[in-house]
């Protein structure tokens, strides 16, 4: 008899960005020789995310199925299409395309029925917009057929056994990033920057849900109460937001305070949160927050609203951070006031981040990934 085929194992994004890019190398890195991983992204780009193009990945088959396009402008039928032609050969598929685009409900029950086993990869919550449960019900009867589910925290588990998954594995681990790639990145200048000159930092795109606004009309107000001794602001993207933002920063006064540098590459990010005192994410909507992620490998303690799926996992209110009630300003206020009031207690929460790390790591993603396909 011949030698069986190892087993295939696929990964499938609509597109690759560096996150994408370290779970697949951590998995591959895991499973070397044990099974055939493929790392499937669907388009180069999107209108949505301006990320660069994801070259090779270590250790896996990398797939783009259409080359040089934007995943929102190919139809869903012809991604469709394509994923089943693809995905058909495979043994189990790891899903990080969103269900709600309208071919992959029919795609996994029609792969189900061809023996491919399919898991949810996923970082919903409920609380991240009004429900309605008649539409919920109906959604989980859709997502019956998947085998099991990877999802990033606590709520997010919640609200998958809330979809009927009681009786189905889900493990946590889906949002993560390669804490070596990103501690790697030239940093040195950090500990030539004193306490009393770091600067508030937010990255991330420029839309409403950031709740950048808010945020602006905080750091005003703790610019009243700190007077000569306030920190800048420093606001790294870009996006559909950014006029209004800038009205309100000329608005308020603040255009020699809040400090815009539109999007930068992931070196330059490393650079700027080494230097920053505190990573600021308060958003109003926010399913993870992969930036956590990044301030918490380099030790930069965080400010971040209770609504960021990522505080489940990655932030302790004053153990290395401060979590907040997005809408109010004065909490946002208070918690940069308190950040910039005691280098003692900085510290303190700058050396806290290490608890954290083996979530916020692809090795904890490719763990449980491991768990879920059963491999040996």
């Amino acid at each position: 008899m011949g030698k069986a085929r190892p087993k295939r194992l696929a990964l499938v994004w609509s597109q690759f960005a560096a996150y994408h890019v370290d779970r697949c190398e951590a998995l591959a890195a895991l499973t070397a020789g044990k099974v055939d991983i493929y790392a499937v992204e669907v388009a180069t780009s999107s209108h949505l995310y301006a990320w660069e193009p994801s070259g090779a990945i270590r250790g896996t088959k990398k797939i783009t199925l259409f080359h040089g396009k934007k995943f929102e402008e190919i139809a869903p039928l012809h991604r469709f299409l394509k994923l089943f032609v693809q995905l058909v050969k495979c043994d189990q598929v790891f899903w990080g395309i969103g269900y709600h685009e309208p071919e992959i409900i029919p795609l996994i029950w029609l792969l189900r029925l061809f023996g491919v086993k399919a898991y949810l990869m996923m970082d919903s919550k409920y609380d991240d917009s009004p429900r309605q449960n008649w539409f919920e019900f109906l959604k989980s009867i859709g997502l019956s057929a998947y085998s099991g589910a990877l999802v990033a925290g606590h709520r997010h588990r919640q609200y998958v056994e809330f979809l009927s998954f009681r009786n189905r594995p889900v493990l946590l681990g889906y949002d993560c990033v390669a804490m070596a790639r990103f501690q790697k990145f030239n940093v040195e200048d950090s500990n030539k920057v004193d306490w009393q000159d770091r600067d508030f930092l937010f990255v991330g795109r420029f839309v409403a849900k950031k709740n950048i606004l808010k945020l602006i009309d905080a750091f005003n107000m703790y610019c009243e109460y700190a007077k000569e001794d306030a920190r800048r602001l420093i606001l790294v993207g870009d996006g559909p937001q950014r006029p209004e933002i800038m009205r309100k920063i000329v608005d308020l006064g603040l255009h020699g305070q809040v400090i815009m540098t539109g999007f930068l590459p992931s070196d330059e990010v490393a650079k700027a949160m080494g230097i920053s005192l505190a990573l600021l994410l308060v958003s109003y909507e926010e399913q993870w927050g992969l930036v956590i992620n990044e301030a918490v490998a380099l030790g930069l303690p965080v400010i971040a609203s209770a609504n960021c799926g990522s505080t489940d996992l990655l932030v302790r209110n004053l153990v290395n951070g401060l979590v907040v009630e997005p809408r109010s300003v004065e909490a946002i206020c208070a918690a940069m006031v308190r950040m910039a009031g005691s280098e003692e207690e900085w510290q303190a929460m700058s050396k806290a981040s290490s608890r954290f790390e083996q979530f916020a790591d692809v090795s904890f993603f490719a763990n449980s990934v491991i768990e879920l396909a059963k491999i040996e």
